[in-house]
């Protein structure tokens, strides 16, 4: 990128910042800050079931719902879904409501 065109986003973004106070990397706000949502494995769950499961709630297709239910099988966790706090715990209940063992971190 030319200097030039640096220069001027760079004066863009602080002016934003600024004005609106839209970008801050040190969010204060808990519901912005971003986590990770963990499946564990269990052995009352079908691979089946798990991959629908986080295909509906997790809005995955078929073979990233397996990838991840795979992963969570031999390593007995795997962090599906990364995110602000709020969209994570809907998450979390909706999965938690189909009998899922999920965890906040």
């Amino acid at each position: 990128m030319p200097a030039k065109k640096l220069q001027l986003v760079l004066e863009k973004t602080i002016k934003m910042t600024k004005n609106k106070n839209e970008f801050n990397p040190n969010p204060q706000n808990e519901n912005n800050i971003t986590k990770k949502l963990v499946l564990f494995n269990d052995e009352e769950n079908s691979f089946d079931f798990v991959i629908d499961s986080l295909m509906k709630a997790c809005d995955y297709s078929d073979s990233q719902a397996e990838q991840l239910t795979i992963l969570a099988h031999y390593k007995g966790e795997v962090a599906i879904k990364e995110g602000n706090t709020n969209e994570l715990l809907k998450i979390q209940n909706e999965l938690q409501e189909l009998g899922l063992n999920v965890k906040l971190n």
